[in-house]
């Protein structure tokens, strides 16, 4: 059994972690520093990033930068035109291109292998360090990797989670690597981590059927949602109304064949052109995010406007300006998107788009049996009186009030996601002190 112990002592190992923009990094620093504030003693292992030291303690969590690369502080950048896509007119930018195919068809586990090297030498350091919870974080796969590597180097038992951001060896629509060549070897590591883990997360109930389906029967899994801070997220979110401009935002990446504007951009012009003619109210759709090669560009015009990815510290502000939040469902993909539940946190009433009423997450599907919410598919393009009558409703009346949101919220605050993963160490023989 565990020592028990005054103060817990927590070890997160994420590549992506603050001043990273991402959901991955913004989730986890969202716990670790509650954590801390709790009076957890909380180590971070993280990815270099550019701009920021290899070493410092932020808002009382001890934050340590490993790797052969400096990763970005915003992942994904294109360029804001049309031709975004890199064109390879010379020989060398030929082979250059060739090079690049090659190489991510024989990488393992996923394109951040390089990470691992500089993990697990960390952890080798830190190896007589009496951990009593180690959380691993996916993606990188190699969080996962370097954690099992960690236990068995270990003495000394502690609590391992292995908790998904996104699925590995399951994902068909946004393979890690070669399936065609490490399918096997991606079952049986995978295998070996769920087995070893003491818990394994997943965000959603569809990825937790799809690893049950494949790995079968694992009764030490649990699905752990998506998290906002709610009422800091509400308070942080201004009230807008204008009377000549209906303003639509979408904040989120795109990624070919899985979330893309094209539908969106279609139904808003549509309904641009109709409110025109009845009252004279414009539509304007700002458009935040990485293209991730997707052409955006091709959708904007005097309606449409496309901004490129949005610094975290601006979120709050661009969210502020809109009257109406746009979500675009994943298709083919068993991920949801994490910005569903800060949309329904802010308060802001949302559109919501799918290609098909299958893939409308739960969540947004029962926010609209509420009325806070319109959902609009390819099957409703040709007629958009609910979407009218939709913003007829909230238009010019701000935000939804704080006892709807958060009370319909209760199960996705930072205090009850939290609880989900501390729930198994009581039992485990170490004290969780509040």
């Amino acid at each position: 059994m565990l020592t028990r112990r005054e103060q817990l002592k927590v070890l997160l190992v994420n590549y992506y972690y603050k001043p990273m923009v991402d959901a991955h990094a913004y989730r986890w620093a969202q716990l670790a520093e509650y954590w801390a504030a709790r009076g957890f003693e909380v180590d971070v292992i993280c990815s270099k990033v550019s701009g920021a030291p290899s070493a410092e303690r932020v808002n009382n969590v001890n934050v340590t930068r490993v790797g052969f690369f400096q990763a970005k502080k915003i992942q994904s950048e294109q360029n804001l035109n049309s031709q975004s896509a890199e064109k390879y007119t010379s020989v060398l930018a030929v082979l250059k291109k060739n090079a690049r195919l090659l190489y991510r068809k024989i990488y393992w586990p996923d394109g951040l292998w390089h990470w691992s090297f500089g993990v697990a030498n960390e952890l080798f350091k830190r190896r007589s360090v009496p951990y009593d919870l180690v959380v691993s974080y996916s993606p990188s796969f190699a969080a996962h990797l370097s954690v099992l590597f960690f236990k068995k180097l270990c003495r000394r038992q502690f609590h391992w989670v292995a908790d998904y951001g996104d699925p590995f060896s399951t994902s068909m629509s946004m393979p890690n690597n070669n399936i065609f060549l490490y399918r096997r070897l991606n079952h049986y590591v995978e295998s070996s981590i769920l087995n070893s883990a003491s818990k394994a997360c997943f965000t959603s109930q569809h990825t937790y059927d799809d690893y049950s389906s494949t790995f079968g029967v694992m009764r030490n899994a649990h699905v752990i949602p998506h998290l906002a801070d709610i009422k800091n997220v509400y308070l942080n979110t201004k009230d807008v109304s204008d009377p000549i401009v209906t303003r639509l935002v979408f904040v989120g990446n795109f990624h070919d064949g899985i979330r893309e504007p094209f539908l969106a951009a279609a139904i808003i012009e549509k309904l641009s052109a109709l409110l025109s003619v009845g009252n004279g109210r414009r539509i304007v759709f700002d458009i935040y995010g990485a293209s991730n090669g997707v052409d955006v560009a091709s959708v904007c015009n005097s309606t449409i406007k496309w901004h490129g990815p949005l610094e975290r510290e601006r979120v709050a502000e661009v969210i502020g300006g809109a009257d109406f939040l746009v979500n675009i469902e994943n298709t083919n993909c068993s991920m949801i998107p994490s910005k569903i539940v800060e949309y329904i946190a802010t308060g802001k009433p949302i559109i919501d788009i799918a290609s098909a009423r299958a893939d409308v997450s739960a969540l947004i599907a029962r926010y609209a049996i509420e009325g806070h919410a319109v959902i609009m598919t390819a099957e409703d393009f040709g007629r958009l009186d609910c979407l009218e009558n939709f913003i007829e409703k909230y238009k010019g009346e701000g935000k939804i009030c704080f006892e709807i949101v958060s009370g319909f919220l209760k199960d996705y605050g930072i205090e009850a996601v939290s609880e989900k993963y501390l729930s198994d160490l009581r039992g485990a023989g170490i004290r969780v002190c509040a």
